[in-house]
């Protein structure tokens, strides 16, 4: 039997890559993106290669969504048995110069969206007796700099 993968930001380059191994390795792959736009431009893009996946529409930094969404996932799919925690932004700049909402959306997206899909998602994998959670993180996670601190935060702590 087929083992079920759910990769949350799939729509980028590295969720491509993530998607696209997953599906060679012969899961059923469930690919997350957030907004319309971006899944246009991966349909096109990705159109001719072998690519076989399935796709599901949901704001990680919104825990109804993500619940409704992995309730939909369950109810399709059965669950997943991997989770692959790849979406999250970069805001970066100067910490002095930086505004509060800027550290807001990415403490949102990287660190809470993170746990929010893990918390909506782990249920199904718990219930089967098995599950693997791969949370991905950034090179920005080992090492700081002045322009860095909210991505050295926020993949430190979800690696």
């Amino acid at each position: 039997m087929k083992k079920t993968a759910l990769v949350t930001g799939a729509t980028g380059s590295i969720g491509t890559n993530i998607c696209k191994r997953l599906s060679d390795d012969g899961f059923e792959v469930i690919a997350h993106y957030r907004n319309d736009a971006n899944l246009s431009n991966w349909l096109a893009k990705n159109e001719s290669s072998d690519l076989k996946f399935h796709t599901v529409q949901f704001d990680i930094r919104d825990y109804t969504q993500t619940k409704a969404a992995a309730e939909a996932v369950e109810e399709q799919f059965g669950g997943i048995d991997v989770l692959i925690n790849n979406a999250g932004i970069v805001s970066d700049g100067a910490f002095h110069k930086m505004e509060p909402s800027k550290w807001c959306d990415v403490i949102t997206t990287n660190l809470l969206g993170t746990i929010n899909v893990t918390h909506c998602f782990y249920e199904s994998m718990r219930a089967k007796g098995f599950g693997r959670i791969v949370n991905v993180g950034s090179v920005n996670g080992l090492t700081t700099t002045t322009t860095t601190t909210t991505t050295t935060h926020t993949h430190t702590h979800t690696r």
